[in-house]
């Protein structure tokens, strides 16, 4: 068991400071998230038959996943502790994601409550986390 750049055979160097690092790579079985050092990045299986595998790891990011005491469970016992975690992490993500595609993105009588706060709420700490060293001209 090791860490999550040696698990998913991360080298220095690569990688980008203040993004979300996404690899398509044919070098893994499923996708995958987590944190190299502070660096968020996310893997997708390049061929998934899974059309939301990067909606799904992408939330992972948002909603705080790979980082604090979510990431280190999951960085240190990624077997057993840590599948059990990311099934109950899945739940929820999932859930925020419906509520948001299905419900808030809808007129209606749901339209005025932001069922998916958390979502919003969380994938916005996590773009002020990662401060990106260029701004939009």
């Amino acid at each position: 068991m090791g860490s999550f750049d040696e698990l998913h055979g991360l080298r220095n160097g690569g990688l980008k400071e203040g993004a979300l690092n996404v690899a398509v790579t044919d070098q893994v079985l499923a996708g995958a998230s987590g944190r190299s050092g502070n660096t968020p990045v996310s893997f997708v299986a390049a061929n998934t038959s899974d059309k939301q595998e990067l909606a799904h790891e992408m939330a992972h990011q948002f909603m705080g996943d790979t980082k604090g005491w979510r990431g280190w469970i999951r960085g240190h016992d990624p077997i057993v502790t840590g599948q059990f975690l990311n099934m109950i992490l899945d739940i929820g993500n999932k859930s925020e994601r419906m509520w948001m595609n299905n419900i808030e993105s809808r007129s209606g009588l749901f339209s005025h409550y932001p069922l998916a706060s958390a979502f919003n709420n969380n994938a916005s700490n996590f773009q002020k986390s990662i401060q990106p060293t260029t701004k939009p001209q």
